[in-house]
């Protein structure tokens, strides 16, 4: 008859330490869980991610993930002097990766 994960009757001399070593190994398990949140800024909107912050969540991981141009402001401001057509680039989006035990 097994007692626990890992250990055996013959290793085992009561029920009683079969029992302290499952209570020890689900301990173990819930301490070591963590929690992730992805979220997504764009621009200076920060009002969800300063939310989560005041929560106790921790930033993990933040990453800058470029839009590109948009083509008719690009297109428009171009037409109207070459240069202008530099302002026609979407606003980047900020991916934050939050954690929390």
């Amino acid at each position: 008859m097994i007692y626990a994960y890992g250990v055996n009757e013959n290793q085992a001399t009561d029920v009683n330490e079969a029992e302290k070593y499952r209570q020890e190994v689900r301990n173990r398990l819930t301490n070591d869980v963590t929690k992730q949140k992805v979220i997504r800024v764009e621009g200076s909107n920060r009002q969800e991610l300063d939310y989560y912050l005041s929560q106790g969540w921790i930033i993990k991981n933040q990453t800058t993930i470029s839009q590109g141009w948009a083509f008719g402001k690009t297109t428009c401001l171009g037409c109207l002097f070459l240069p202008l057509a530099l302002l026609g680039r979407k606003p980047d989006i900020v991916e934050y990766i939050l954690e929390r035990k």
